[in-house]
């Protein structure tokens, strides 16, 4: 191609010079564009594990807009479901997530889950900084939404959604566009 426009471009130049510069222009142009689709920055939300169903052993979220991810590698990664319970719990580096509802995920579907009853339900967020947990908020909701629960072959996958605030009620973390997917012990 550049072949081309280089010989076409040397005959414009002969014939026509303001021909040439409006060519010079459009290729360039056309080489930003290529060059500007190769620069795309990977978002927040592209680095999370894509929503599965196939017992992945997969979580992720955002919190407060930043990636956390967590996965079979991750320096903890527990997740269970058994009696109508799931439980999860995730620690990176310095920053670690739980979740704990007990006796309501019956069947794959929606559940939006009171926060003012921490003792079957708990939602934590705890970082270097601070501890944020449901139950600093009472009038609050957490939304669940399980996916896929499979007793036969002992998956469940969900995506969840909560708010949660430190001990003073001056602080909090929106976790956002989470997801889980693991195998469970029968």
């Amino acid at each position: 191609m550049f072949a081309f426009a280089k010989f076409y471009t040397l005959t414009l130049n002969k014939q026509n010079p303001a021909a040439m510069s409006h060519i010079k222009l459009l290729l360039l142009l056309a080489s930003l564009s290529c060059l500007s689709l190769h620069c795309k920055k990977e978002s927040e939300l592209d680095k999370l594990p894509a929503a599965t169903n196939y017992g992945a052993k997969t979580c992720g979220c955002l919190i407060n807009g930043k990636a956390f991810r967590g996965d079979r590698y991750s320096k903890l990664f527990e997740g269970t479901y058994h009696d109508a319970m799931v439980e999860m719990e995730v620690e990176l580096e310095d920053e670690r997530i739980y979740f704990r509802t007990e006796g309501i995920i019956t069947k794959a579907g929606d559940y939006f889950i009171p926060c003012y009853a921490p003792a079957k339900h708990l939602f934590v967020f705890v970082n270097t900084e601070e501890y944020y947990a449901s139950d600093f908020n009472p009038t609050g909701y957490a939304f669940l939404r399980i996916t896929r629960l499979d007793s036969l072959q002992h998956i469940i996958a969900g995506q969840f959604d909560f708010t949660l605030f430190n001990t003073s009620g001056t602080a909090s973390v929106h976790v956002s566009n989470g997801r889980f997917d693991l195998r469970y012990a029968p």
